[in-house]
């Protein structure tokens, strides 16, 4: 982003429980260094549970949202790649009141026992996804949200997030703008044409599609996710086909 901003991605730096022990660990980080600093992806310290810590801190939180749709289907797809399915304790994040009431529900409308591998990391992918895009747009003010579909295709979207986390100290110089965009380093794994959230949706098999639409309904009925999502212009249930609603509907 900047030759004077660090950033850390999530899988790099430890799994933090909560916003001290984030905190714990960059603020010795901060002292020594004469960077910005920065962490993205942060697991059970995810979200909007760090943007008090955050502030209180003197630093400033960001929410980047996404069609929800694409943003589940991208985990999915990574976490396949990267085989999180060996992984131990996959179904722990079932055990907490939202989440396991989505995956009874899973287990009814699918007549299983337990869900298979692939479903399991589905399912994680979708609640980390709706839950946490749920929590930022409860949580967070309009200007710390920030939009995937406009960060990637335009440069004034990119500029606004930069002069946000750098609280105006630093500059935007031209010449890594146009670098950015040029060269794709934006999202290098962008494909040239993305698929459409329809099409992602309808590729899907008809468990994955049931798993989706049952937990999206949960959300809904808990916090109104659909009317927030089209609030900001994210049609979550055009993909879905009436049939699917209706089916879930009918089993909850």
């Amino acid at each position: 982003m900047h030759e004077e901003i660090i950033v850390s991605h999530g899988s790099e730096i430890p799994a933090f429980k909560n916003s001290d022990e984030f905190l714990e660990y960059y603020a010795p980080l901060l002292k020594r260094s004469r960077f910005l600093l920065g962490a993205i992806h942060m697991t059970a310290a995810h979200g909007c549970r760090m943007r008090q810590a955050i502030l209180r801190f003197g630093g400033a939180f960001a929410g980047i949202l996404r069609h929800p749709i694409a943003r589940t289907c991208s985990q999915f797809t990574h976490k396949n790649k990267a085989e999180f399915h060996t992984k131990l304790d996959r179904q722990e994040l079932f055990k907490v009141d939202d989440t396991a009431q989505i995956h009874a529900a899973c287990l009814k409308f699918l007549g299983r026992a337990e869900l298979q591998p692939s479903q399991i990391e589905f399912l994680r992918a979708t609640i980390q996804t709706l839950r946490n895009d749920l929590d930022l747009m409860v949580n967070a003010t309009p200007d710390e949200l920030f939009f995937y579909e406009t960060i990637v295709s335009d440069p004034r979207e990119y500029r606004r997030l930069f002069a946000h986390i750098s609280q105006g100290q630093l500059a935007m110089e031209q010449s890594l703008e146009t670098a950015i965009y040029e060269t794709g380093v934006i999202n290098p794994h962008l494909p040239k044409r993305g698929q459409s959230n329809e099409e992602l949706f309808f590729n899907l098999s008809a468990d994955l599609k049931a798993i989706f639409a049952i937990a999206l309904l949960v959300y809904s009925y808990r916090g109104d996710i659909i009317k927030r999502y089209l609030a900001y212009g994210y049609d979550v249930t055009s993909p879905l086909s009436n049939e699917i609603i209706s089916k879930v509907k009918a089993q909850m």
